[in-house]
């Protein structure tokens, strides 16, 4: 990378002076943040539709930037390509790089504006807690199934590769949540590139995918 694109020290980003943040996350090459009330801002690469700011927008974006249609965001979380948050409803939503059923809508199209996963309003499900690994993600509800989806060739998703479908190209894996570990209260999850690990109410830790 280019001198000109560093930053060797810490700096205040002027575009977020005026407001109370309250969490962030970093993606690959993208960056969101919250402020108090729940709203959403992002910058950084955008070439996939990974900042949810619309279409016919630039491919990248050097100041945070408002996302629209959505609010009361109350978690936030990234992948490469691809962004996700839960709001105060419990509601999730994703956005941005579609391919390998990243975003849970049984597509794999790119979306340019946050929009809802369906599949748990049609459970009636709320979520608690999402955590989004490089090309897959998992998330609990409010009773402490675990729910993931994306790719899977990797073993990240907990399925066996009959479970699996192929996407496109050697995409392997699952558009929809689905429940896996369905005998356990899950009270807490993290995702890596290609591995996931969960933690059950009685103290127990799980993990699979790529154990190299």
């Amino acid at each position: 990378m280019d001198d000109e694109f560093k930053r060797f020290y810490p700096r205040i980003l002027i575009g977020l002076k005026d407001f109370i943040v309250k969490d962030i996350w970093c993606g690959n090459e993208h960056s969101l943040a919250i402020t108090i009330e729940g709203n959403i801002f992002a910058w950084g690469n955008n070439k996939t539709k990974q900042l949810g700011i619309g279409y016919n927008t630039p491919s990248f974006v050097s100041q945070p930037t408002r996302v629209y249609n959505i609010k009361n965001v109350t978690q936030i979380s990234c992948g490469y390509e691809h962004s996700v948050a839960l709001t105060q409803d419990g509601d999730l939503y994703s956005w941005g790089h579609g391919e390998g059923g990243l975003l849970g809508h049984g597509e794999l199209d790119d979306q340019a504006v946050p929009k809802l996963i369906k599949e748990f309003k049609k459970k009636k499900l709320t979520i608690t807690k999402v955590a989004w690994g490089g090309l897959h993600t998992l998330a609990i509800s409010d009773d402490g199934e675990l729910f993931t989806w994306g790719r899977g060739e990797g073993g990240q998703l907990g399925l066996s590769k009959k479970a699996l479908v192929s996407l496109e190209r050697l995409d392997l894996g699952i558009s929809v949540p689905i429940s896996i570990i369905k005998d356990k209260t899950i009270i807490d999850i993290a995702a890596g590139v290609a591995h996931s690990i969960a933690l059950s109410e009685d103290g127990r830790v799980y993990g699979w995918g790529n154990s190299n």
